[in-house]
C-alpha cells in the first residue's frame, strides 16, 4: 500500500484517497526459533540490500547462500505474470501460445519456478537447518508446508514485503465506511440489515435487481 502502488491507487478511487496507511517498522516481521527461554531472533527488515545484509550478519558462513537465495527471488518475479497471463489472454490466444510452444518461450519462469518445491530450493542451497527455516518461514501465511508449496508463490510473498508493510489507520472498517459516499456519488446505495421482499426479473428471466423494505 506504497505510494503509487497499484493496490494503493485502486483503494485511493474506491475511497476518493480519504484512507491513510502509515507504514510499520522498518523490521516488518520476526522470525523467533528454538527454546522460549533462550529464543534466537532474526528481524525482518523491509529493503532487499538490508534483508541480504541481515541475513548474512547472522549467518556469515552461508553468505553465497543467501546470495543464491536472494537472486532466485529476483528470477522468479516474473513468474506470476506467467500464471496470470493465460487468464487474461482471449482463449483463442491462451490456445495458440500454448499449442505452439510460444508460451513456454515467453514465460520461461513460470514454467521454471512453478515446478519447484520451496523445499527443494532450500535444501539445494544449504544445510544449515536454521537458515532454512528463516528462508520458509512465512509459509505459514499461505498455509502450505514447504514441501507441497511451489518457489514462485512463496517468492511472490517474500518479494511483496521486501516494498515494506502497512497497515489501514482506523482498522479495516474504514474501509467499508470510506468507499460510501464513493458508491453514492454515482448513483448507488448501502443498506445495511434491509429485508429483501423480491428479486427483480427481466422479461427473459435474468435476475436484475432487488426490492427493499427501508
Amino acid at each position: 500500500m506504497g505510494p503509487g502502488a497499484e493496490s494503493r491507487v485502486l483503494m485511493d478511487q474506491l475511497t476518493s484517497g480519504r484512507m491513510e496507511y502509515p507504514l510499520m517498522d522498518d523490521e516488518y516481521d520476526v522470525v523467533a526459533l528454538g527454546d522460549p527461554a533462550k529464543v534466537k531472533r532474526y528481524g525482518m527488515p523491509a529493503d532487499r540490500k538490508k534483508y541480504e545484509e541481515n541475513l548474512i550478519k547472522h549467518f556469515p558462513k552461508e553468505e553465497e547462500a543467501i546470495k543464491k537465495f536472494m537472486d532466485l527471488l529476483l528470477k522468479s518475479k516474473s513468474a506470476f505474470t506467467g500464471f496470470f497471463a493465460l487468464k487474461m489472454f482471449p482463449k483463442w490466444l491462451a490456445r495458440l501460445l500454448t499449442q505452439t510452444g510460444i508460451y513456454n518461450l515467453m514465460f520461461k519462469a513460470y514454467l521454471k519456478y512453478f515446478k519447484i518445491s520451496l523445499k527443494e530450493v532450500v535444501d539445494d542451497l544449504t544445510d544449515n537447518e536454521e537458515l532454512k527455516a528463516v528462508f520458509c518461514y512465512i509459509f505459514g501465511d499461505y498455509g502450505v508446508v514447504p514441501s507441497k508449496s511451489s518457489f514462485a508463490f512463496h517468492s511472490v510473498l517474500i518479494n511483496h514485503y521486501m516494498h515494506g508493510s502497512y497497515y489501514i489507520r482506523g482498522g479495516t472498517n474504514e474501509v467499508t465506511y470510506q468507499m460510501i459516499p464513493t458508491i453514492e456519488r454515482h448513483g448507488g446505495a448501502v443498506l445495511v440489515k434491509a429485508p429483501v421482499t423480491k428479486i427483480l426479473m427481466d422479461a427473459k428471466g435474468k435476475a436484475v435487481g432487488k426490492k427493499y423494505l427501508l
